[in-house]
């Protein structure tokens, strides 16, 4: 951008935009070589991120996780390795009495400052883990995205494919709530960013209930 290139043709880091990228050339030597550096790096993280995905889909088979992932990744916006995340960050789900406890422990509850009569309500607590916190964000976001009409994408067909079907019910109660109060929190002037905290905690409870059988 400094050297007035710029990509115009649409979002960046697609396969339009890097083939534009091995396009460009500078008169100096030097530019060059320092783009050439700069996509080096990038492409080694890549690399290391598809190899660390990959690993955690290998571990996704372990019998000790197994049955847990296989549950989770029947939830909208939850795959393999986010699925693997969650369970190998929390561990025990039991230990959480109710799925209010759940949620409070990833700081995704309220927090409040009473004195005396008065109450005050104060945004979410945000503590616990930050990771699970941001991860159960994402995924509240990508259920917002999904088809208003209700249809499943094909990649989380693929995912309930001989699932159980009591789990595969509980997942799509958890798509159709979660869209619903998104979608009513925002036309009531909550910002998006409001409305998907709200939507993440409501997804943590509904994983608590997922890894505690309590899908009834």
């Amino acid at each position: 951008m400094r050297h007035d290139k710029k990509f115009a043709e649409g979002n960046t880091w697609t396969l339009k935009y890097r083939n534009w990228l091995n396009k460009i050339h500078f008169e100096e030597d030097y530019l060059n070589e320092a783009l050439n550096e700069y996509m080096i790096s990038v492409n080694t993280y890549e690399a290391r991120i598809k190899a660390i995905e990959n690993r955690l889909k290998q571990i996704s088979l372990d019998p000790a996780v197994k049955d847990k992932v296989d549950k989770l990744v029947c939830f909208c916006g939850i795959e393999t390795v986010s699925a693997v995340t969650i369970v190998s960050k929390v561990g025990d789900f039991n230990r959480f009495e109710k799925a209010y406890h759940f949620s409070n422990y990833l700081g995704l509850t309220c927090g409040e400052k009473s004195s005396g009569q008065k109450e005050k309500h104060l945004g979410i607590t945000k503590s616990g883990d930050r990771e699970l916190r941001c991860l159960l964000s994402e995924c509240a976001k990508s259920i917002k995205k999904t088809s208003i009409k209700g249809k499943k994408s094909k990649r989380l067909l693929d995912r309930q494919k001989e699932k159980d079907p009591k789990v595969i019910a509980y997942a799509d109660k958890c798509r159709y709530r979660l869209r619903s109060k998104i979608a009513y929190l925002e036309l009531r002037g909550k910002s998006a960013n409001v409305a998907t905290t709200a939507a993440a905690r409501e997804l943590a409870c509904f994983i608590w209930g997922m890894m505690t059988d309590h899908i009834a």
